[in-house]
């Protein structure tokens, strides 16, 4: 176990909170060594990087006053007791493949979580337009071949599903032009980063419908919990 060390998250988001319990639930920290970013002490706060903190998360060694972010300070966790792996970690193509793959998810966590700001500090990532747009390309061809996926193998659904996703996507798109000339270029990127994932997770939800062949009932099933979850993501992101 990593005595020294102290993995400080975004107390608002539900990954990273479900992230570094399993740090703790699996002994690879012990459970005061996982401190939430509203809750840290000054003593470790002045010692890292705010502004890399909130997008990397900080591995903080109160020994050495030492900080590992982001990738290499996860890579450095799960080798502490995955020492077979340390190699991996350590080499170019390791950060070649996940780099990209953290940057998207920790530039993207709050839309991807449908969280807002906690009480504290507020250690809520830039708004990187690059980063989102990658995100908002991916759940878009994710979306698309769920849909392709229906047609091909649930015809019988595929309109009804079509017109599902094109009322979320429509409504998205009057509404998040509003929200963007009413608040701003950020809520506006915010806002469709939001509905992206609502209807990402409305997709992934329907993606059963492919297997469910003749069931009838399973299908109406899929359909309404769909869309049911669809309009609940909508009230709980405040969309």
């Amino acid at each position: 176990m990593l005595k020294n060390k102290v993995i400080i998250f975004d107390d608002s988001c539900p990954m990273c909170k479900l992230y570094t319990y399993w740090f703790v639930a699996w002994g690879f920290l012990s459970p005061e060594n996982r401190i939430g970013f509203a809750a840290a002490p000054a003593d470790i706060t002045a010692n890292i990087d705010l502004v890399r903190g909130r997008h990397e998360i900080p591995l903080y060694d109160r020994v050495s006053h030492e900080t590992l972010y982001g990738l290499d300070a996860l890579a450095f966790v799960l080798g502490s007791k995955w020492t077979w792996l340390k190699p991996y970690f350590n080499s170019r193509a390791f950060k070649w493949m996940f780099f990209p793959l953290y940057e998207i998810i920790t530039y993207n966590r709050r839309v991807i979580a449908g969280c807002k700001a906690c009480d504290g500090f507020d250690c809520a990532p830039d708004l990187n337009r690059f980063y989102r747009s990658i995100y908002l390309l991916i759940a878009t061809l994710l979306i698309a071949l769920v849909g392709i996926g229906i047609s091909i193998l649930a015809p019988a659904v595929s309109t009804l599903v079509t017109g599902i996703l094109l009322a979320f996507a429509g409504h998205g798109a009057i509404c998040g032009t509003i929200k963007r000339i009413d608040s701003g270029k950020r809520a506006g990127w915010n806002y469709v980063g939001n509905y992206a994932t609502t209807i990402l997770m409305v997709a992934l939800s329907l993606s059963p419908l492919i297997l469910l062949g003749e069931a009838e009932v399973l299908k109406a099933v899929c359909i309404g919990f769909a869309t049911l979850l669809g309009i609940t993501e909508l009230r709980r992101r405040s969309l």
